[in-house]
C-alpha cells in the first residue's frame, strides 16, 4: 500500500524518500526493479512456493533479495534475513532433504 502512495507522490518527493532509504543513489526505474523483487519473494512465500534454489535470470532469487536489502539504509531487514537463514534452511531441508548437497554448494550471501 505504501508503495502505491509513493508512486503518486511528485517525482521530486520520491527522490528524496529514495535518498533517505538507500545508502547511494539509486533511480526511479531501479527502484522499480528492486520492488519487483522483493514483491515477487513475497508472493512465493505467501503461497508456500520454494524460495531457495529458484533463478532469476543468472542469479539465485533469494540472493537477489539479500542484495536488495543491504542497499537499504536501515540494517535491521538484512541483519534479520542473515540471523533467521540457518532456521529457513534447516525447516527447508527438513521438507526436501535432497536439497542439501544443492545448498551446501549455492547457498551464499556474500559473492
Amino acid at each position: 500500500m505504501a508503495t502505491n502512495y509513493f508512486f503518486l507522490m511528485p517525482i521530486k518527493y520520491q527522490k528524496q524518500v529514495l535518498a533517505r532509504v538507500f545508502k547511494s543513489h539509486i533511480t526511479l526505474r531501479e527502484f522499480e526493479k528492486w520492488l519487483e523483487t522483493i514483491r515477487y519473494f513475497r508472493r512465493r512465500a505467501a503461497h508456500n512456493y520454494r524460495l531457495l534454489g529458484i533463478k532469476v535470470g543468472r542469479k539465485f532469487l533469494y540472493q537477489k533479495v539479500v542484495d536488495n536489502l543491504s542497499l537499504l539504509q536501515n540494517p535491521e531487514p538484512y541483519g534479520l534475513l542473515t540471523v533467521k537463514i540457518p532456521q529457513v534452511t534447516a525447516n527447508y531441508l527438513k521438507k526436501y532433504p535432497h536439497d542439501e548437497n544443492f545448498l551446501s554448494k549455492n547457498l551464499k550471501f556474500n559473492d
